[in-house]
C-alpha cells in the first residue's frame, strides 16, 4: 500500500515530466506502464554556432509520440497545471513525417512590424511559404498583419506577449501567464489556434536555467510542439548585412533540412533586404521551402550537463 502511495505522488509530479522529457532527448524513456516513448531532437549546444551534422540528422528517425491525458495538480500541489484550463493544444498526440530531404523552413520572430508587409511581399513573390512567432500587439494595423500572415498560407505561432526574459522566466506560472495572453490574441484576431511556439531566447538560455526542463514539460504535457533552430542568420549581429545574412543562411544549411532563425524587427531592412539572395541561392542549390507544422519534426538544443 505504502509503495502505490509513492507511484500515485510520482506520477504527474514535476520530478515525473523531468524524467519523461529528459528521457525523450536521450532517445526514449521505458515507462513502468511498459510504455516506450522516443521524441526525436537534433542536439546542439546553445553557445554553438555549428548547424546539425548531416549525420545526426540522418541518425534521427520519424517519431510518434502520445502525451498522457491531463494529470490533475497532485498531492505535491502542482498549481500551474491547473491554471488557464484552457491553454491546450487542439491535438495533443505527436507524429512527426518523414523529414523531407533537403527543405528550408524559414522562422520570423518579433513581428508583426514595418517589415512584415515587406516580408509577405518577397515570399510570395518566390512563391515562398515560412513561418512567423509573433508577439503581442494591440493595434489596428498589427492585428490586420496577424491576419494578412494567415491569409497568405503561412504558420503562425506563440513567441511572447511580452518577449522580457525576467518577467517570462520568474516561475512556470509566469511563462504561462505569458504564452496564454499571445496565444489569445492569435485566437480572437487571427481565428487560429496555434500550436507552436518558440521560446523567447530559445528554448535554453541564460534567463530559464533552472526552469527550462520544467516549462518545456508543462508545455508537451499541454500538447504544443516548440521550435529551436540549426541555422542561424546573424541578423541581429552589429554591422550585418544583407550579403552577410544570406552568406551565413546558405553557408550553414545542413544537406537535409535547415530551421533558419530571421527577426521581423523594424529597424531590420538587411533581413528583408537578404530574403531574395537566401531563396534564389538556396533554389539553385536544389533546396525547397515549406512553413512549419506540427507534423514536421522539431529541432531543439540539447539539454545542459548538470
Amino acid at each position: 500500500m505504502e509503495r502505490e502511495k509513492r507511484a500515485s505522488k510520482y506520477l504527474g509530479s514535476v520530478r515525473f515530466y523531468r524524467h519523461l522529457i529528459v528521457g525523450m532527448v536521450l532517445g526514449g524513456l521505458l515507462l513502468s506502464t511498459g510504455l516506450a516513448v522516443f521524441w526525436g531532437v537534433e542536439n546542439r549546444q546553445l553557445k554553438s554556432a555549428a548547424p546539425v551534422s548531416v549525420e545526426q540528422e540522418q541518425a534521427l528517425a520519424p517519431v510518434q509520440m502520445v502525451l498522457p491525458d491531463g494529470v490533475a495538480a497532485g498531492e505535491e500541489g502542482i498549481a500551474y497545471q491547473t491554471a488557464h484550463p484552457t491553454l491546450y493544444a487542439e491535438e495533443r498526440d505527436f507524429a512527426f513525417a518523414p523529414d523531407q530531404e533537403k527543405t528550408v523552413y524559414l522562422t520570423f520572430d518579433d513581428g508583426p512590424t514595418q517589415r512584415t508587409g515587406e516580408i509577405l511581399d518577397v515570399l510570395d513573390q518566390y512563391g515562398v511559404k515560412a513561418t512567423f512567432f509573433v508577439v503581442y500587439r494591440d493595434d489596428e494595423t498589427s492585428k490586420e498583419l496577424y491576419r494578412e500572415i494567415v491569409a497568405r498560407g503561412h504558420t503562425i505561432g506563440v513567441h511572447s506577449a511580452s518577449h522580457d526574459y525576467r518577467k517570462v522566466y520568474q516561475s512556470v506560472d509566469s511563462y504561462l501567464d505569458d504564452f496564454d495572453q499571445m496565444y489569445q490574441q492569435i485566437y480572437e484576431v487571427a481565428g487560429v489556434r496555434p500550436d507552436l511556439f518558440r521560446f523567447p531566447g530559445g528554448s535554453v538560455n541564460a534567463y530559464n536555467m533552472d526552469l527550462y526542463q520544467e516549462i518545456i514539460a508543462e508545455m508537451l504535457r499541454r500538447g504544443f510542439v516548440y521550435y529551436d533552430w540549426n541555422v542561424g542568420s546573424g541578423d541581429t549581429m552589429r554591422g550585418a548585412t544583407a550579403a552577410t545574412i544570406a552568406d551565413r543562411v546558405v553557408g550553414g544549411m545542413p544537406e537535409k533540412r535547415g530551421i533558419v532563425l530571421l527577426h521581423d524587427s523594424a529597424n531590420k531592412t538587411q533581413t528583408v533586404q537578404a530574403l531574395p539572395q537566401i531563396i534564389q541561392r538556396l533554389q539553385a542549390q536544389g533546396y525547397s521551402f515549406a512553413p512549419l507544422d506540427r507534423t514536421v519534426r522539431p529541432c531543439t538544443f540539447g539539454y545542459q550537463s548538470e
